[in-house]
């Protein structure tokens, strides 16, 4: 069957080990890199795709020198097919993964690979555990699209000929702008033409030809760099990229061989943070070290074997390695990277690529013995259902940053923040304060967790302990301006206005265009106004009712505006328009132990509920069971909110 219909039975299995994720939501960065980007949200003309970086977040001082523009118009299309819903982006995910799995059986192919084992060999790369970050993450794309590229330039190519190396460079050329790790390509291209030139190939063989065909793909990078400096030229460094020394650069890549050797061997527990770049542990830098010399052992052993092999094998090998050691290579921090961990999942999306190539080298002349073909299976079913079970748990957030915070040290907050921010968008600000208040004790860089802290009490109307948090981080974290912003919106809560206005201009000021900060600016003069109404002052409680949700709706004030939305609900005399806007605040806001009681069909909102309200209501109160189901499981200890 797969001899004949491989084609199609390769990428169907991928498909369908990976339809759930469909369901899965925006996740993690998908909200800066998705959600908030104008460049996303409507189609553009080309050049401001080609001309900005892919990452810039001047609000949180953090730039990253990533220069990802296909990956960036790749979401743009997917919001003009499918608009905000991440159904589409995770369709385009499995998909391109899929279409990958293929390009890489035929890829085998090629090569001779036996049609079963080429199979076989896919499947075992394409249902890799690890893998899932890449494929199940909308912003996993990265890795997943670029790797489309250098596989489509791959099987383009034929040796020593240039009008077929010109196309798969510029194939290359595309990988890269979708990311940096579609050098391989390059590499991989290098191989294959300094491969032995066979008679009557359309270069000439003199050593003239031979580094023209090899200057090809190290020529067209030049247009990609020439982009890339356009792009970037003008970015200040990331926060994330801290000054090491030679001699911890060399520790940390130790640390991260280590931790990729280990992955491999324990495919079956993804994980999402792995390391700590300013702290590598001593026991994964020996691990590492013994890992280096037990495959250089390999290698040389291997060696012999490649001698002795047909040059068909012989050069399929050298791709596969050149995958490997390039892929790996590039994330071993030698070379800065703007990532806080050691290692990643879904940094050996392409490293794992190479090993299924090189297998397919190295196994092609194999005669497999009685058994081995059940042991195969029981990996690939073991394969199957490790990444099922994954993808579910990035279809529902909660479960994958619960897994996250119980597996990663706590010395590491992203994972708690991440869970805290969970909690905080289902309303659960009690809960979600106490995580942040947690990650913010134990973690040694802890500042989000302590901005959103501050946030959180603010909306449990805690005013004056989230203004003291959110003052001292405005004014410890010089580059980031969201925190200002944070503290500029707590003064507006407790209607302070001169100091609202203060901190918005100092964000604004230190984030230059920061479209949040001038909508702050802007809203306070209507707070002010509202603050000054005389109808506050009103003898009739109705009247005066009113006005105070108008305030307390606007200046954010929200235990206060729902507590009158919820009266003015009540109140029959109300005007529709304002009952209606109470509903929609209700069930935006309310806390989810009391929406079922303001916002249902028979309740004091009825004649101003649509199905929208409904529906929204019940997906909130639904989230927050199971966020209440899931806390018990946390071992949280209970925080004193002051």
């Amino acid at each position: 069957m797969i001899r004949r219909f491989g084609v199609l039975v390769v990428p169907l299995v991928v498909l369908l080990a990976y339809a759930q994720t469909l369901d899965a939501p925006f996740v993690w960065d998908d909200r800066h890199v998705v959600i908030e980007s104008a460049e996303v949200r409507e189609l553009r003309p080309l050049s401001e795709y080609f001309g900005k970086a892919f990452w810039v977040s001047p609000e949180t001082g953090d730039h990253r020198a990533y220069y990802r523009p296909l990956t960036v118009l790749s979401f743009a299309v997917d919001h003009w097919l499918h608009g905000p819903n991440p159904a589409g982006f995770h369709l385009t995910n499995v998909l391109l993964h899929a279409v990958n799995a293929l390009l890489v059986y035929l890829l085998l192919r090629r090569f001779r690979v036996r049609p079963c084992l080429a199979a076989c060999l896919v499947w075992l790369w394409a249902l890799h555990p690890r893998l899932t970050e890449a494929v199940a993450w909308v912003s996993g794309r990265t890795d997943v699209l670029a790797t489309t590229f250098v596989l489509a330039a791959l099987l383009l190519h034929r040796p020593h000929r240039l009008s077929r190396l010109f196309a798969a460079s510029a194939l290359v050329v595309c990988g890269m702008l979708a990311k940096e790790v579609a050098l391989v390509g390059f590499v991989a291209l290098a191989v294959l033409e300094w491969s032995p030139r066979r008679r009557g190939s359309g270069v000439s063989s003199s050593r003239r030809g031979l580094v023209l065909s090899l200057a090809v793909p190290l020529l067209l990078p030049m247009s990609y760099l020439a982009l890339r400096l356009h792009a970037l030229g003008g970015v200040p460094t990331s926060v994330l990229e801290v000054q090491l020394g030679p001699a911890h650069r060399v520790k940390l890549a130790l640390a991260a061989v280590g931790h990729y050797v280990r992955m491999l061997l324990l495919p079956w527990n993804p994980e999402l943070q792995i390391g700590d770049v300013l702290h590598p542990e001593p026991a994964v830098v020996l691990f590492g070290c013994g890992s280096l010399v037990a495959l250089a052992a390999v290698g040389y052993r291997l060696r012999v074997h490649w001698l002795s092999a047909a040059q068909p094998r012989r050069t399929l090998a050298k791709v596969g390695a050149s995958f490997v050691l390039a892929g790996v290579g590039l994330v071993l921090h030698l070379v800065p990277i703007s990532v806080g961990v050691v290692a990643a999942d879904r940094f050996l999306y392409v490293p794992l690529v190479g090993m299924a190539i090189f297998a397919g080298s190295c196994l092609s002349a194999w005669r497999p013995m009685r058994g081995a073909g059940a042991a195969l299976g029981l990996v690939l079913a073991s394969f199957l259902v490790a990444t099922v079970v994954r993808g579910r748990a990035w279809a529902d957030e909660g479960e994958l940053w619960r897994q996250a915070y119980h597996a990663t040290p706590k010395a590491n907050p992203l994972p708690a923040t991440e869970l805290g921010n969970v909690y905080f968008r289902a309303g659960l600000y009690e809960e979600a304060a106490a995580i942040f208040a947690l990650a913010a004790q134990d973690g040694r860089h802890s500042s989000v967790a302590r901005g959103n802290l501050g946030v959180a009490l603010g909306q449990l109307g805690l005013y004056p302990a989230a203004r003291g948090h959110l003052r001292r981080l405005c004014a410890e974290q010089q580059r980031i301006a969201k925190f200002c912003l944070d503290a500029a919106l707590i003064e507006l809560h407790s209607l302070n206005f001169e100091p609202a206005i203060t901190l918005a201009e100092l964000a604004r000021s230190r984030a230059g265009e920061y479209p949040d900060a001038s909508a702050v600016l802007e809203q306070i003069p209507r707070v002010r106004a509202l603050a000054q109404h005389p109808a506050l002052q009103s003898p009739e409680p109705a009247v005066r009712q009113l006005a105070q949700f108008r305030l307390a709706h606007l200046a954010g004030r929200r235990s206060e505006a729902l507590e009158l939305g919820r009266r003015l609900l009540l109140e029959p005399a109300t005007p529709q328009d304002v009952r209606r806007q109470a509903a929609e605040y209700w069930t935006r806001f309310g806390p989810p132990d009391q929406l079922g009681q303001v916002v249902h069909r028979n309740g004091p909102s009825a004649d101003v509920l649509d199905d929208a309200l409904l529906d929204a209501a019940a997906m909130r109160l639904q989230t927050a069971q199971r966020l209440r189901t899931m806390w018990t499981t946390l071992g949280i200890p209970e925080h004193k909110l002051e």
